[in-house]
């Protein structure tokens, strides 16, 4: 399966994690309620938009209770491996009782954005929702994104799903709430992307209003 390396600790934003640890429990619930309900549907788009296919080894980022990422290993199969990193073993225990309960094989590590690990082109396909705005400077979004070139394979795909910044006007209370949290702006990662070695960085909303994808290859040998 994989091979981990060390996993280097961190002191960055220690107090969001202090927060982030009581809502473990109730982790599913909030997403939930934040969806609107559409929580199952936006995971299946999310996988179908990353690409992930039977057979492919699939990484998710700050992979909280593991939901996205049981979705994923759904896709990839008997076949496929797939991972989830996050820095709170709060969310870790949380993804493995579910995993485990739906009998899949999912390998569930500590691990942050800027520190992930597992040897350099491991993935066909990173995926990363609703983290990415999170991380408190550009400067750990920029070292994260050539951690995610790192482990890509050639060709690999990163996916980003996160809140939409486009007009609130006509959107249903739940989808305003959910945006009024932040306002994050795809636009501003692409020149990381490109610094990290990204190609093809395409920023598009999907389906559903609230939500905006970036996705990115890296350059085939």
């Amino acid at each position: 399966m994989f091979h981990k390396n060390t996993v280097r600790t961190t002191n960055a934003h220690s107090k969001e994690k202090e927060i982030m640890k009581g809502w473990a429990p109730y982790y599913d619930w909030l997403v939930k309620l934040m969806l609107g309900g559409k929580e199952a549907k936006i995971r299946k788009m999310t996988v179908d938009l990353a690409g992930v296919k039977p057979g492919d080894k699939v990484l998710e980022i700050g992979c909280g209770t593991g939901s996205l990422t049981i979705a994923a290993k759904k896709q990839a199969g008997v076949q496929g491996e797939v991972c989830g990193i996050d820095p709170l073993p709060e969310m870790l225990n949380v993804a493995r009782r579910k995993a485990e309960r739906a009998g899949l094989e999912i390998t569930f590590e500590s691990g942050s954005l800027q520190e992930i690990p597992f040897p350099d082109h491991q993935f066909d396909v990173v995926m990363i929702s609703f983290m990415i705005f999170h991380v408190p400077s550009a400067d750990i979004q920029r070292r994260g994104f050539a951690e995610i070139a790192r482990v890509l394979k050639p060709g690999g795909q990163l996916l980003i799903l996160d809140r939409s910044t486009e007009e609130q006007a006509g959107r249903s209370w739940i989808e305003k709430l959910f945006l009024n949290f932040s306002q994050p702006d795809m636009r501003t990662l692409l020149p990381m992307l490109q610094d990290a070695g990204f190609v093809d960085a395409t920023v598009e909303q999907t389906q559903y209003k609230f939500l905006t994808t970036l996705r990115a290859r890296i350059k085939p040998t």
